[in-house]
Formats: C-alpha cells, structure tokens, sequence
C-alpha cells in the first residue's frame, strides 16, 4: 500500500481518500477493513498525518506526509 501511495506522497502533504484506501486494498487482495486497518498501522512508520471529516465514528479522508 506504501508503494501505490508513494509517488503522492512525495510531492508533499496528499489528501488519500477512505474509499482510495479501500480500492487499493481490493487491488492486492484485501477487504475494505484490512486495507483501512493497514494504512492505519503504516501510520506513523511510512507517513504521518491527520484524519479528517469523521464520518459516523469512520474517517473519510487523512492529509498525510512521508516519514523520512
């Protein structure tokens, strides 16, 4: 996921969507949940950020940075 996210993230603070983090998931394999669980954990390792716009208890978007 780091990967698909990193060329974004090199141009500076990038705006990934859930629904961008759940598509990506799909494409290697994962359910909705995995992938939000994975970009989760990766937080903090590969990017920092902030989630953004809760919605119902579920975040909708996050403005993250790599991590160098």
């Amino acid at each position: 996921m780091r990967e698909s996210l990193r060329q974004r993230l090199e141009d500076g603070p990038a705006r990934i969507a859930r629904e961008e983090v759940e598509e990506l998931g799909a494409d290697i394999g994962m359910g909705p949940v995995d992938a939000v669980r994975l970009f989760d954990r990766l937080k903090g390792v590969s990017w920092r950020g902030d989630y953004v716009e809760s919605d119902g208890g579920r975040w909708a978007a996050a403005w993250v940075t790599e991590v160098y």
